[in-house]
């Protein structure tokens, strides 16, 4: 059997970008990432890149490459790019993984619960993103029961996680009974907007949040698409055509998938944003669907578990789309432990080739289980997943997911315990090409607070000091959990970090204590303490004992304040060190002198002292859109260049942004 929907619109005539690798595929926050593809903007500023949950900075491009810096946030997740011009968006078909410097493992004291935030009753998912684009990621919780959508906004400062660190939730109306949401930009307009699967219908908010705000008019009014089921339980979004929309899937208790086509427009969604449903008989009681390249054939697949009781398989719909139909291929099952519920996908064992994880939610199970993938490209069969290995976890095991949780660039499994009130976390061990009883270290646990029932999971930097947080929805304490890696458990490998004012530029300086399989340090500046980039490299003095000074001369500081970041590179899995962050004040470089402003007759001047080179000039409103690119050849020391503004210029804030080599500068302006 196979499935097949036509579609009867117009293919656009714009050519959507797409995402062939990317390199290094793995790295701490802070890695310049080269993204290779086709049909990206040639200004490298009217691209938006996500790493998951949070935009990176493109510091340059073309139409066929992208080098991009991982931010603060990232989360694994395919990486986003979307033309900001076109309003199409590539994805990449596997996930950039976010490491940190840990050598100790996960040990038991890895993680504490550090703060619990309440919303309203009955939480079901806890979705990690950055809603209103200022960089931070914030929390998203669907409420079951009283047909709310929660959002908390992240307004942690580094390195702290405590009940100050998201702000008073503000909730949305979703419609009855929902059970699940996604968020993905689904209108091309670079906002994460919000898809909700309730009672007999599919809602979509769309984001029109502002940068720094998260009000009731940070979403318009849901729109509904009608889905004709009484019970749908599970949501996904993915481009499953290639043509740069990705639409919305929808798994049902009654034996069926749904998918809407994404028709939209750039910056709206109404009732003709979506085509009408189609729908797939898959058969028994699919509670979930998630979606994957899973053949390497470059096209989304959909895994789904099926929870009818006695089942205990997974099933797979290849994607066998061809140009103007989305098109499915019968399915094939593969059995699991009982009452599978969620499932992940992702490179286990490092071969290439992305496996899956499946939870086994059955009351009385206590496991995960593995299977290997052993595809060919193009060919789902009996025969492309090896027989499942399984891992005990805590009771109960209702959602898994993927992420980096020891630094070593391998991904370890994370486990919400439903009855446990726990979470299980399992250090990867595999070898490439084979997965085993021993490619997992035993679980540890973790609590989410008494009588909790966790039912789901997600990891992210929340705070923005590039170590990963937990975070749970606690669907009997009407609450989300945060667990925060506890500091001490971590390797201490450079102490009494300096930064101050030498001779108008900046002497940084440093002690490492016990330095052991050390190759380099490097030096990372930031204006603004989020968008840093690498200004040095200081070589290890060697395996040592005892303790040894450093220090990293900086002759071309910032105008006024400037961040420093001191990064340790390992040898063996170049892991590096949770950022460290110090000030130093200089005000006798000005590097950047704009005027007038307030702006008059559309016209400003910038007078600039910075190091030769090409620098990059954009302004931004404070809708997010770009209203003016130029790249500019200045010459060492001083000189004025003059721009000429757009005539319509709103009234209000915009930002302006000069980019170069090792160099990012940020400005406000004011139009009146």
């Amino acid at each position: 059997m196979i499935f097949v929907v036509n579609l009867l619109t117009a293919t656009s005539a714009l050519a959507q970008p797409a995402v062939s690798s990317f390199s290094p595929v793995s790295g701490h926050v802070g890695t310049s990432v080269i993204i290779t593809g086709t049909n990206f903007n040639v200004v490298a500023a009217n691209n938006i890149v996500f790493f998951g949950a949070v935009k990176g900075i493109v510091t340059s491009g073309n139409a066929t490459s992208l080098t991009v810096t991982v931010p603060a946030g990232a989360t694994y997740k395919p990486i986003s790019v979307l033309n900001n011009v076109t309003g199409l968006t590539g994805y990449s078909s596997k996930p950039f993984i976010i490491t940190f410097a840990n050598t100790a493992g996960i040990p038991a004291n890895l993680y504490n619960l550090k703060a619990t935030f309440p919303v309203l009753t009955s939480p079901r998912p806890a979705a990690i993103i950055d809603v209103d684009g200022d960089g931070k990621p914030d929390l998203v919780v669907l409420d079951r029961n009283a047909d709310k959508i929660s959002i908390l906004r992240n307004t942690s400062t580094s390195g702290t996680i405590d009940a100050s660190s998201f702000a008073a939730k503000v909730d949305f109306t979703s419609g009855s009974f929902g059970y699940y949401l996604a968020l993905c930009d689904v209108d091309g307009d670079g906002k994460p907007d919000i898809v909700v699967a309730t009672n007999q219908f599919i809602s979509v908010l769309r984001n029109t949040s502002v940068s720094g705000v998260i009000n009731a008019a940070s979403f318009a009014a849901k729109v509904d698409f009608a889905s004709g089921f009484t019970g749908p339980n599970f949501m996904s979004i993915a481009d499953l055509d290639g043509d740069g929309k990705p639409e919305l899937i929808n798994s049902n208790d009654n034996g069926k998938v749904s998918v809407w086509r994404n028709v939209s427009s750039p910056g709206v969604i109404d009732i003709s944003s979506f085509a009408a449903k189609v729908d797939f008989t898959v058969g028994g009681t699919p509670v979930s669907v998630t979606v994957g390249d899973v053949d390497g054939d470059g096209k989304p697949d959909m895994v789904f578990p099926d929870a009818t009781l006695g089942a205990n398989k997974i099933s797979i719909l290849r994607n066998i789309t061809i140009a103007n139909s989305i098109s499915f291929a019968a399915r094939v099952d593969f059995a699991t432990g009982s009452t599978p519920r969620s499932v992940a996908i992702g490179d286990v064992d490092g071969d290439g080739k992305p496996d899956l994880v499946v939870a086994n939610s059955e009351p009385a199970s206590t496991t995960v289980s593995v299977l290997r993938n052993t595809t060919t490209s193009g060919i789902i069969d009996a025969s492309s997943f090896a027989a499942k290995v399984d891992f005990t976890t805590g009771l109960s095991p209702f959602d898994v997911t993927l992420a980096d949780l020891d630094g070593d660039g391998k991904l370890d499994l994370a486990v919400a315990n439903q009855f446990s009130n726990s979470i299980s976390l399992l250090r990867n061990t595999a070898t490439p090409g084979s997965i085993t009883a021993s490619s997992f270290a035993g679980k540890v646990d973790f609590g989410t607070g008494t009588n909790t029932h966790p039912l789901s999971i997600e990891i992210g930097d929340l705070d923005g000091d590039g170590l990963p947080e937990i975070v749970t929805a606690n669907s009997s304490t009407s609450s989300v959990s945060v667990l925060q890696i506890n500091l001490s458990a971590l390797p201490v490998t450079i102490t009494n970090v300096k930064a101050y004012s030498k001779n108008s530029r900046v002497q940084v300086e440093w002690l490492s204590q016990q330095e052991s399989n050390i190759d380099r340090y490097e030096v990372e500046r930031s204006e603004n303490g989020q968008d840093f980039l690498k200004v040095g490299t200081v070589l290890a003095k060697g395996n040592s004992g005892i303790t040894l000074q450093y220090n990293f001369f900086d002759p071309n500081p910032l105008n006024d304040v400037s961040f420093y970041r001191i990064k340790v590179i390992e040898h063996d899995h170049g892991t590096y060190s949770q950022i460290l962050k110090v000030t130093t004040i200089n005000s006798s470089i000005n590097t950047l002198i704009i005027y007038p402003n307030p702006i008059q007759d559309n016209a400003i001047s910038l007078k600039i002292n910075l190091p030769q080179g090409s620098y990059h000039i954009s302004l931004t409103n404070k809708q997010g859109q770009q209203i003016l690119s130029k790249v500019i050849a200045h010459a060492k020391g001083t000189s004025t260049e003059s721009l000429k503004l757009p005539n319509a210029l709103a009234a209000g804030v915009c930002q302006l942004r000069l980019a170069g080599e090792n160099i990012i500068i940020t400005r406000q302006l004011v139009s009146k």
